[in-house]
């Protein structure tokens, strides 16, 4: 959905450097 991607932008970038996974943005 597109809501949860704007709810879990922030959320994403977080989650991507802690978990350092390519291509997840």
């Amino acid at each position: 959905g597109k809501q949860r991607d704007v709810a879990t932008g922030g959320r994403v970038d977080r989650f991507n450097k802690r978990f350092n996974i390519p291509g997840s943005k």
